[in-house]
């Protein structure tokens, strides 16, 4: 089968959908499948992948959503149409761009169409959620909805109420094999639990000052732990 997964982010910059989308491409060629992946791009992208130009950065949720903003329609269609795609798989579909692009190429097409939703929020005011659900439309015709955690499911009810289930974000172990194997033969007897913290610790949303926080707080009643923080940030 041919299918295009279509991520709302800078394919030009990392970050953890433009990650799951690449990944999963990468397990569907596994199986015998072609996938492409594709997206907003300022820049190079990686192997794989194509890029839409038309990049806007826009500050959301704590961070910067790079996005194609002003991505072009035409180009998107062009490369869904020469790919032969089959099936269409859209993240986070609510997000302008090439994402709702592929959505109505597919829709004329009648194509099947599988939609991830990555976002939740612990609040949300009224008219953010009556601004997402008028940003809805068109969401009908998405046949299978996947959500990567039960509150990103519950935070997308609100705009699609379809077949929706719970896939978490996967882990190909195979990369670390060797790396644990390692550690298991070099593992010595240690008295501190051991924590490890990985992401951008830069964003308040990431929780690296609360985490350094419980960190101290258990330093002061005897139990410390020890800590490693991998990632970017000041």
């Amino acid at each position: 089968m041919r299918v295009a997964i279509v991520t709302p982010y800078d394919l030009s910059h990392d970050g953890g959908v433009n990650r799951h989308a690449r990944s999963l491409a990468g397990a569907l060629a596994a199986l015998g499948h072609r996938a492409l992946v594709l997206g907003p791009a300022s820049g190079e992208v990686p192997e794989g992948s194509q890029g839409v130009p038309g990049v806007v950065p826009i500050r959301a949720n704590g961070s910067v959503a790079r996005i194609g903003l002003l991505a072009d329609s035409r180009a998107t269609a062009r490369i869904l149409r020469e790919g032969e795609i089959e099936l269409v798989h859209v993240h986070e579909p609510l997000v302008p761009g090439p994402g709702r692009h592929a959505l109505a190429w597919a829709r004329r097409h009648r194509l099947p169409v599988v939609a991830t939703f990555h976002a939740s929020a612990e609040r949300e005011l009224p008219v953010q959620t009556l601004l997402r659900r008028v940003a809805a439309r068109g969401l009908g015709r998405i046949d299978y909805g996947i959500a990567v955690s039960r509150e990103a499911k519950r935070f997308s009810r609100a705009v699609f109420r379809g077949r929706t289930a719970v896939v978490p974000n996967g882990v190909d172990l195979s990369r670390f094999a060797a790396a644990l194997a390692r550690a298991r033969g070099e593992r010595r007897p240690h008295r501190r639990p051991r924590i490890l913290f990985v992401g951008r610790f830069g964003e308040p949303r990431k929780g690296l000052a609360v985490l350094l926080e419980a960190a101290a707080i258990l330093r002061r009643v005897g139990r410390p732990v020890e800590l490693t923080v991998v990632g970017a940030g000041p």
